[in-house]
């Protein structure tokens, strides 16, 4: 992350996804870009050291405050842990006994991951537009 960071890196990415973000937008973007890469890696190893630093890029460009994106990013990025192609996922099925289909449990593990993403992005929208809104 030091060599993505002094090379420009985040600030490129985060001066990009600004690009396609509003205020109301860019915690529900950040809550899928998270769960979609931990479906595949490690939230807290992986993801959240990759994302969480263009917080106060994003938040100074779109406008809203850095601590809902960071949020946003744990939140999103911990739905969908049980993502067989995950840390937690794959100790599941590695668990699981020999009278379990493992097909059927990978595609609903999957499924159940991706439901969380959905959930994950709606509440954090939900969150920002309506209750943060109001106050």
């Amino acid at each position: 992350m030091q060599v993505a960071q002094t090379a420009g890196g985040i600030e490129m990415l985060a001066d990009s996804l600004a690009a396609v973000m509003t205020e109301n937008t860019a915690a529900p973007i950040m809550a899928l870009i998270g769960g979609l890469l931990s479906t595949a890696s490690s939230a807290s190893g992986v993801v959240m050291p990759a994302l969480i630093p263009m917080a106060p890029s994003l938040a100074a460009d779109v406008g809203g405050e850095g601590v809902r994106i960071i949020s946003a990013v744990i939140i999103g990025s911990h739905m969908v842990t049980v993502s067989p192609l995950s840390t937690l996922g794959a100790l599941v099925m590695a668990a699981a006994g020999e009278d379990v289909d493992k097909q059927k449990l990978f595609k609903s593990l999957l499924a159940l991951a991706f439901a969380g993403l959905v959930y994950a992005a709606l509440i954090v929208y939900l969150e920002v537009v309506f209750v943060v809104k109001n106050f």
